[in-house]
């Protein structure tokens, strides 16, 4: 006769395979939420948009020095993002096109709160009010 397998272990073995599944969902929350570290190409076009309750009310195109203006300051903040499933209204949004045809978006609020979505995906950084006043003035978006 075959003794069912789940019956043959003791008590012991059972209370630490759960606490080593306990653990191991536990690394793997912390590392789902866990700051990320952002890494973009540069853009090959993009435009930049104000606006006022919600609705546009500037729009124009970005030039080719301030889209490399924009990729040096996401590149000099790489660190230190964290994925976001939020919708935020937009503030002041800049959206990009890539050499690959995809596009994203950068949406700046003037308290230091950066959104970028790219690929399908949000990442969200606070930073302080000076740091992203020299992105807006590096874009001249003032």
């Amino acid at each position: 006769m075959r003794r069912n397998a789940a019956a043959c272990r003791s008590t012991p073995t059972l209370d630490l395979m759960k606490r080593i599944v306990r653990l191991a969902a536990a690394v793997f929350l912390a590392s789902a939420f866990a700051a990320c570290t952002l890494q973009l190409e540069k853009p090959e076009s993009g435009a930049v948009e104000r606006y006022a309750k919600g609705a546009p009310v500037d729009t124009r195109a970005l030039t080719g020095e301030q889209l490399s203006q924009l990729a040096s300051w996401l590149d000099r903040h790489q660190s230190g993002w964290s994925p976001s499933y939020v919708s935020y209204v937009p503030h002041l949004l800049i959206r990009v096109k890539y050499a690959d045809g995809n596009e994203g978006t950068v949406n700046i609020f003037t308290s230091g709160f950066v959104i970028v979505r790219s690929a399908g995906r949000q990442f969200t950084h606070s930073f302080g009010e000076a740091v992203v006043g020299e992105l807006v003035s590096s874009i001249d978006a003032e």
